[in-house]
């Protein structure tokens, strides 16, 4: 049998909706600001137009696989009681890493380290990857 999952709605490796709704609405709002931030920077100011070659750093899914993948390596999560544990289906999104978040505060910190972490690494390589395509078109 499944361990109690400590959210209240029974067992297994899942939060209740609830807990869900509230992890994704706090890793959403995070996106956004990291995102808007990043577009903001680079934005020309005058004209409004975006660098080209600049991207939205993250979307929801892409986050929260990302979190899933450090919480099962770094043994927040357990990958035997997962249907699929390699890889979440967009239906299964938050399913599992809204546990860890709501397990406690050291959780919640688990949570916002991993994605603060995974969006600065995301923002250094697009901009380096822009730095090399400038150079080059310079040359």
């Amino acid at each position: 049998m499944a361990p109690n999952n400590g959210s209240g709605h029974g067992r297994g490796q899942y939060a209740s909706p609830a807990q869900v709704r509230r992890y994704l609405d706090q890793m959403c709002y995070y996106l956004e600001c990291r995102n808007a931030a990043w577009l903001d920077r680079n934005t020309d100011a005058r004209t409004g137009e975006v660098r080209e070659g600049v991207k939205e750093l993250c979307n929801r899914w892409q986050a929260d696989n990302r979190i899933l993948k450090v919480a099962i390596r770094e043994g927040w999560l357990d990958p035997s009681s997962m249907p699929d544990p390699k890889g979440q289906k967009n239906r299964q999104i938050g399913l599992y890493t809204a546990i860890v978040y709501h397990k406690s505060e050291e959780g919640r910190r688990f949570v916002a380290f991993e994605l603060r972490d995974y969006l600065d690494g995301l923002e250094r390589e697009q901009e380096s990857e822009l730095q090399r395509k400038e150079g080059s078109c310079r040359s």
